[in-house]
């Protein structure tokens, strides 16, 4: 089901599938040639009706505040576009222990407030991954599977 052909569209939903659960996201932008998207992860919660564990009842809302990602279609498959700042390789290689380097970040003040690297010229630089991610365009889902 993961590897499928359907395609997004602004507006429409989005399922997220994992290995046995299903989550929900919305599409919010679809680039001209369809193979860049962002989409938004949605809110779920039990209907009033769900009747105990095992049910699949469920009422998806939009979240304004969701996680959202950023999804290129690449070498046949959808894949997450993920950014993380890391340190240049000049820098850090000078260090002989793992400490040595995180001292000297700190008074450098490479971090920021959440304990993550700034992004500094000649100290850290930005590189990109892109996993494989599992989804369905057309129809937003969420199934919890009640047996793990």
């Amino acid at each position: 089901m993961g590897n499928n052909s359907s395609t997004p569209e602004v507006g429409k939903g989005a399922t997220l599938l994992s290995y046995s659960d299903r989550h929900p996201a919305e599409v919010l932008e679809v680039s001209a040639d369809g193979k860049r998207c962002v989409i938004r992860e949605m809110n779920h919660k039990a209907k009033a009706n769900a009747e105990g564990m095992g049910h699949q009842d469920w009422e998806l809302t939009p979240n304004p505040d969701g996680y959202k990602r950023t999804l290129l279609y690449r070498n046949g498959a959808w894949r997450e576009v993920i950014e993380n700042v890391v340190f240049e390789p000049i820098f850090s290689d000078q260090f002989k222990t793992t400490t040595d380097l995180w001292i000297r970040c700190g008074e450098l003040g490479l971090y920021d407030d959440n304990n993550d690297l700034k992004l500094v010229k000649g100290f850290t630089k930005v590189t990109r991954i892109y996993p494989k991610v599992n989804i369905l365009f057309g129809r937003a889902e969420y199934h919890y599977d009640w047996e793990f």
